[in-house]
């Protein structure tokens, strides 16, 4: 059955595009063990972007016209937009806080990419870019501190926690007698008012991911990512995807979350207006408040001035600057794929093998218009964008709608191989722990122990060489 989903991004003036996607989907590619599927180096199809070194996740689609680009490029600089607290000379940017965590998108998500973090010393401390989430299962966030920890306040006024992240090590048998050392992290919350959380309040640390394919993401259909969940178990493979519907406040319904850690947002559109209100303070019409995330018993946070003025619609975000900021984050492509030699092909082959591309689906097949861009795209994201119980180790024990305290998305492999020369780091799993791909396999449990244990039970060489097909994409 084919559906259609349109994405409809109003007036910025000339620059913003009436029904910037029209957008039907049908069935996913399964996924095959078979080299020619899997060594696709176009991950966006037509619309894959080249290698631009630092500025690789800073691409929009390959072959929009000039209109459009520039439609991206006001998109951007309202990303990278730093605002400023209420009352300024300047009511475009007035909006931040009283309470933060950054005072841009970009701050957070570095070129596009993810956030960036120094281990360099057991200590780190409020980094920019990773997040505490609270969630209180009788009050729907913690009473006090509402939905996220903000360690960044108004001027004279008091942070909300300061966050602490300790880290040991753990060594890790692998293959040959070798062995890997993981990062364990441990955080704490230093409340400089002594008002502590709720007792039942649940906390989930979440660190800023890359910005890539987001448009293509929320382009595949319900149903092709629905055909691979199996909450039960029925075919008893220990592979029990869950879809996670969400709250849609465009349509007042649930609908099937695919965007965030757990699938927490059903569009970008609401993820963008939330991140924008939550991270930074802004409110838009979807959270009008222009206090950000402040609840009813932080008074002093209340006492602040806001940024809500006439000139941006009665909100501190207008539509038109809400609409402009998704246009830049739905039209931003995924770089090609780095070729891949022989041993890398074996690793691809071996990916398979063992069990991965049962959750990371390698592609699905988009019959989309796009302004005039080509139809009938394959594309590669290596996810099933379902959830997945991954084990006591990487358990938040935080509940997110229909997601339980161990369960965690497939987060999209696709741009993998450019993590590196955007934010000269690679940071990956939910809270950035795992430095490299064979440490964040070694993290991984639950549904994907079978899968684990098959990959430290392959020779060295093997491991490398299906690391090298993952570092890839």
């Amino acid at each position: 059955m084919i559906t259609s989903k349109p994405i409809t991004i109003l007036g910025f003036g000339s620059l913003l595009v009436a029904s910037l996607f029209y957008v039907s989907t049908f069935t996913s590619s399964e996924h095959t063990s078979k080299s020619d599927d899997y060594n696709h180096h176009l991950p966006a199809g037509s619309l894959s972007a080249s290698n631009k070194g630092a500025d690789t996740f800073l691409q929009p689609f390959k072959g929009i016209g000039l209109e459009e680009g520039l439609n991206y490029r006001v998109g951007q600089a309202l990303f990278e937009k730093l605002w400023v607290f209420a009352p300024s000379s300047t009511q475009a940017s007035d909006g931040l806080g009283p309470l933060y965590n950054a005072r841009s998108c970009a701050q957070c998500h570095v070129k596009n990419g993810r956030a960036k973090l120094d281990f360099s010393e057991n200590l780190v401390f409020n980094p920019v870019g990773l997040v505490i989430r609270l969630n209180n299962p009788e009050f729907g966030q913690d009473p006090f501190y509402g939905k996220q920890i903000q360690p960044f306040a108004y001027p004279n006024g008091q942070a909300e926690a300061n966050l602490e992240i300790h880290y040991s090590t753990k060594m890790v048998p692998v293959a040959s007698n070798t062995s890997v050392s993981l990062f364990e992290p441990r955080y704490t919350l230093l409340f400089p008012n002594n008002h502590s959380l709720h007792p039942s309040t649940q906390q989930s640390p979440r660190i800023a991911g890359a910005l890539i394919g987001l448009g293509l993401i929320e382009s595949i259909d319900d149903e092709d990512i629905l055909k691979w969940a199996d909450p039960n178990d029925t075919n008893n493979d220990g592979i029990s995807g869950r879809p996670n519907y969400v709250p849609s406040r465009d349509t007042n319904s649930s609908e099937l979350g695919r965007f965030g850690w757990k699938s927490g947002q059903a569009t970008l559109a609401q993820q963008n207006a939330n991140a924008l209100h939550t991270d930074i303070g802004v409110g838009s019409k979807w959270f009008p408040s222009g206090y950000g995330d402040c609840t009813e018993q932080q008074t002093d946070c209340l006492a602040q001035a806001h940024g809500n003025t006439e000139q941006q619609d009665g909100y501190e975000a207008s539509d038109k600057v809400i609409q402009s900021i998704l246009y830049f984050t739905s039209m931003t492509s995924v770089p090609k794929r780095v070729h891949l030699d022989d041993k890398g092909i074996e690793g691809q082959q071996l990916f398979s093998d063992i069990g991965c591309a049962d959750c990371h689906r390698p592609s699905y097949t988009l019959d989309s218009k796009i302004q005039a861009l080509p139809v009938n795209e394959t594309i590669w994201p290596y996810s099933d964008f379902l959830l997945h119980d991954m084990g006591e180790e990487l358990a938040d024990g935080f509940i997110e709608h229909q997601a339980n305290g161990s369960e965690w998305r497939t987060p999209p492999l696709w741009g993998l191989a450019h993590q590196k020369q955007v934010n000269q780091q690679l940071r990956l799993l939910h809270d950035g722990r795992a430095g490299t791909v064979a440490e964040a396999i070694l993290w991984h449990g639950g549904e994907a122990r079978k899968s684990k244990t098959q990959f430290v039970n392959l020779s060295q060489s093997d491991q490398n060489h299906l690391i090298q097909f993952v570092e890839s994409l």
